[in-house]
């Protein structure tokens, strides 16, 4: 099975169930032959995106599994159309279940920023404030198409309920996420893998560039 059929075979899986499963194995709902093969470049994109699928699965916000697809859609090339028949996704009954959002199979600048705010916690809010020429600004970037508009709020200004997101649909997302803290000053170091996570999700989802390595 091609990367493309892995990909469609579980959007679809997942997007129907809407819900996580403890014991669903995506390896086992696309056959563990499907990754197996001659050419070991070929092999090892698969066994790379298989075990991506399987995180987004394991430890994804189930709400924003449309959004985690998608970004792994752009990150391996694949064509994303098969999100486009789970228009409704997710309904207004969908639970919100919070948990660790779903990362990049290599490191990006988000996860640089990471780093250096984890070394440095007592830049976090010198880097909130945006300066654009702080390491760590990209983390705190308003939820908008261009990043530079701040006629939007950043993830903490739209928790709070002090300013809105580009569009209804995320401002409703950001603020259900109570991983958010709501004043930059409560922000710590355990808190930004959740701005990262949602940050690789904006980029999806307003087909921002992805973050460079």
């Amino acid at each position: 099975m091609d990367p493309q059929k892995i990909f469609d075979t579980v959007a679809r899986h997942l997007l129907t169930q809407g819900k996580r499963s403890v014991t669903s194995s995506i390896a086992a709902l696309i056959g563990k032959r499907s990754l197996i093969g001659k050419r070991r470049g070929a092999v090892l994109v698969r066994q790379l995106l298989v075990r991506q699928l399987q995180h987004v699965h394991d430890s994804g916000d189930t709400r924003l599994w449309k959004l985690d697809l998608a970004y792994y859609a752009r990150l391996f090339t694949l064509n994303a159309d098969v999100l486009l028949e789970f228009p409704e996704y997710p309904n207004a009954s969908s639970p919100l279940t919070l948990s660790t959002p779903a990362n990049p199979p290599d490191l990006d600048r988000y996860d640089h920023a990471v780093a250096y705010l984890t070394a440095a916690p007592h830049e976090i809010c010198e880097a909130w404030d945006c300066k654009p020429d702080h390491p760590a600004s990209c983390l705190f970037s308003p939820a908008a198409a261009n990043t530079s508009d701040y006629s939007f709020g950043c993830l903490t200004q739209i928790a709070s309920g002090h300013r809105l997101a580009e569009t209804a649909e995320l401002t409703a997302l950001i603020r259900s996420d109570t991983r958010i803290p709501k004043l930059p000053q409560s922000i710590t170091a355990a808190d930004l893998p959740v701005f990262a996570g949602w940050q690789r999700r904006l980029d999806t989802y307003f087909e921002r560039p992805l973050a460079a390595k």
